[in-house]
């Protein structure tokens, strides 16, 4: 995944949707491997290039939401991840 993100970045930057899909996936990664502080750092990261790139309201800003709200829900601040289940019924 990191070959790809680098090359992604060069060919569209920093800020465009398909780059945020590599990042998505190395978050994944990180996730399973139990690595949660890293993994929210990224999909913050996701979040955000999502945001700009497809706005508050597209589906896979939605997602993104909801990979936070696994995130959150595995480290045990279950108010936290069900406040962003709620964001995410609502997109």
């Amino acid at each position: 995944y990191k070959k790809v993100l680098d090359i992604q970045l060069k060919a569209l930057g920093s800020n465009h949707a398909r780059t945020a899909t590599s990042y998505n996936n190395m978050a994944v990664v990180l996730r399973k491997q139990g690595k949660l502080e890293e993994a929210m750092s990224i999909y913050k990261k996701v979040l955000d290039i999502q945001l700009k790139a497809l706005g508050s309201n597209h589906a896979r800003t939605a997602t993104s939401y909801n990979n936070m709200a696994v995130v959150l829900r595995k480290q045990g601040k279950l108010e936290e991840a069900m406040s962003i289940y709620k964001k995410v019924l609502d997109i």
